[in-house]
């Protein structure tokens, strides 16, 4: 149990014995709060020198003392930053005004006269001790407000990071197409001729069309970034039929049917403990950068099992593979750091996503042996649910 730590600085032993009978005759009101902790320093330094050790609530300080006095004791301790919140109460005999003022100026919390009367001193201490109280409890939740910001800040700067290299990494070469495509025509319409002018406006088209692309993912990052999971449906129906839908869907986009091979290991359907809408964002980025990174004629091969209650999915392309994972000495625990940092915005989601649901992801990838993504999901159950084709 915490105590109750009050230091008596005074070069009188008898003046200590006085406190510490009047504390005694009114322990109960000590017991019902924390024990009491009684300190006595016959100096000045002495005390300064025994606050580490001691660390008191309060301190009873006499002024009139030897070498150094109350007033100099006291504006040593409240010169510290560890102890000048400890409230100083002055015993003093010194009544003038004059007096009393030279001891505010030096820092003291309150006064006690004396001879020590017991009623006033009680009364004073519990003042004195319920403010430190408060001042540590204020202290301790601006401690824990400061140590939030601290993490909130670290997290912003880790997402600014990212958002940074990610607008440039993705940014850099349609708007390059971009603007090349818009000065040539802005320069030399005059002199160029149809097709060539229908040639720029094309590519200038379609580099917009990627940069809007490339804004929507931006967007899209962010949400995720900031997905409060409490305010969504978490269940998600994963079926063949559902698998096969998104496959041909993303392989159509990159005008290669055939080059999809969907693998369902589990007899039953399974159902993920993950947003629906989140899950087919994820299957869809993951398989855009499968295509992405690969040729046609390549298979890209969706493989998903089922066991100790987690999915297991495992996407394989057999294209040229991720550059930035080419390095013979990046081990496999830092190869997700450096997806997250060097890749666009399309593993940025996916991977965000995985990370928000507690899931796992692996990533290898070998020079012009294609690239293998390994993610873990855990499944709520497995039931048997029809197989409805979306």
């Amino acid at each position: 149990m915490e105590t109750i730590s009050i230091l008596v600085i005074d070069d009188e032993p008898d003046n200590f014995d006085v406190i510490d009978s009047i504390y005694r005759i009114n322990k109960s009101w000590f017991s019902e709060n924390k024990p009491l902790n009684l300190c006595y320093s016959s100096s000045g330094q002495e005390a300064i020198d025994s606050l580490g050790a001691i660390n008191p609530d309060l301190i009873l300080l006499d002024v009139m003392m030897p070498v150094m006095d109350g007033i100099e004791t006291c504006k040593k301790i409240k010169s510290t930053n560890d102890w000048k919140s400890i409230p100083i109460i002055i015993l003093t005999a010194l009544s003038t005004k004059e007096d009393l003022a030279r001891c505010l100026e030096a820092g003291a919390d309150d006064f006690v006269s004396k001879p020590i009367n017991s009623v006033e001193l009680m009364a004073r201490t519990k003042s004195m001790l319920r403010i430190k109280w408060q001042f540590d409890e204020i202290k301790q939740y601006a401690d824990i407000q400061k140590d939030a910001i601290s993490v909130l800040n670290k997290s912003l700067q880790e997402l600014k990071g990212n958002v940074e290299i990610g607008l440039s990494f993705d940014v850099k070469a349609p708007l390059t197409n971009l603007m090349g495509s818009l000065y040539i025509l802005r320069s030399d319409y005059k002199k160029l001729k149809s097709e060539r002018i229908h040639e720029l406006v094309n590519l200038a088209y379609q580099s917009s069309l990627n940069l809007e692309r490339l804004t929507c993912k931006f967007l899209t990052y962010l949400q995720i970034k900031s997905t409060d999971l409490s305010a969504l449906e978490c269940t998600s129906k994963l079926t063949k039929p559902r698998l096969n839908y998104i496959g041909n869907a993303i392989a159509t986009k990159f005008s290669r049917p055939t080059d999809i091979e969907i693998i369902f290991e589990e007899k039953n359907n399974l159902v993920i403990g993950i947003n629906q809408k989140h899950f087919q964002l994820l299957l869809e980025e993951l398989l855009d950068n499968a295509f992405r990174f690969s040729s046609s004629g390549q298979p890209v091969t969706v493989l998903c099992s089922f066991a100790d209650r987690k999915l297991d999915l495992w996407i394989i392309d057999r294209g040229k593979g991720i550059a930035v994972l080419q390095n013979d000495g990046l081990q496999e625990e830092d190869s997700l750091a450096c997806i997250k940092q060097l890749s666009g915005f399309g593993l940025k989601i996916a991977i965000s996503i995985i990370e928000l649901y507690g899931g796992n992801i692996k990533i290898s990838s070998m020079k012009d042996n294609g690239t293998k993504m390994h993610l873990q999901l855990s499944t709520q159950a497995t039931k048997n649910i029809p197989d409805y084709s979306d």
